[in-house]
């Protein structure tokens, strides 16, 4: 018997809040969401980019929370409600942390912008810092999601 066949039988919820979990190359290779779902899991949450750190763990810090204060909201509505925290900058930065990484930012106390190359400018707003889509939209919810 293939013991990897069931490898995630009985998982619920898998969440690979990593760079480019739910990416494959659309030939040949199949993203590590799709990978995870065929032996088992029921729902996966992956990315579609690399993210950064302090977002992505906001994040998910913010859709577990939801998802164990609000009984009988669907994974899909904690998700959302995650996301849209993160949007209208509900969630701030730990003192020190980059609000955003690899992506070129203008911050109002630094005119000179970083070196991402080939990304586009924005302004970081000092009220909502995680609200540019790179910090919050890489994230999406497949399989189940009650």
């Amino acid at each position: 018997m293939n013991t990897s066949a069931h490898l995630f039988g009985g998982v619920q919820l898998l969440t690979l809040s990593a760079c480019n979990t739910g990416m494959g190359d659309g030939v040949e290779v199949e993203g590590f969401g799709t990978l995870a779902q065929r032996p088992g899991a029921k729902a996966v949450i992956a990315s579609l980019w690399a993210v950064a750190d302090a977002s992505t763990s906001s994040l998910m810090q913010r859709f577990y929370r939801i998802r164990e204060s609000s009984e009988g909201k669907t994974k899909l509505e904690a998700l959302r409600e995650a996301q849209l925290e993160l949007l209208r900058g509900v969630a701030k930065p730990v003192p020190g942390a980059e609000p955003v990484r690899g992506v070129m930012a203008k911050s109002p106390k630094d005119k000179e912008s970083n070196p991402a190359v080939g990304a586009p400018r924005f302004a970081v707003h000092p009220q909502a810092p995680y609200a540019h889509p790179y910090s919050w939209a890489p994230f999406f919810l497949r399989g189940n999601w009650l």
